[in-house]
Formats: C-alpha cells, sequence, structure tokens
C-alpha cells in the first residue's frame, strides 16, 4: 500500500485545469491527472490518504 501525506492531492484531484495560461493548464493537467489518480486508489483502499 502507498502513502500519500499531501492534502494538496485532494485540491488537484478534484479541480479541473481551466488555467488562461496554456502552460501552467498543462501542468495542472498532469497534477490534474496523477492526483485523480491516486485519490481512485485511495477509494480502492490501494493507497493511503493522511492529511496533516
Amino acid at each position: 500500500m502507498d502513502i500519500t501525506l499531501d492534502s494538496n492531492v485532494l485540491v488537484y484531484a478534484f479541480v479541473p485545469p481551466i488555467h488562461k495560461n496554456e502552460v501552467k493548464r498543462k501542468e495542472w493537467e498532469k497534477l490534474h491527472i496523477s492526483a485523480r489518480k491516486i485519490y481512485e486508489n485511495v477509494i480502492k483502499e490501494e493507497h493511503c490518504l493522511i492529511l496533516p
């Protein structure tokens, strides 16, 4: 089981990449996809999310 200790993962998972700046939007999109995968694994109990 993997462990994540970052509460920002929830923000990245739930907020879609809507920046007007293309570079920021692409960066946020990568974070959004990674965070979504972590969140889905938390739901499946394959990943543990600890909020500080």
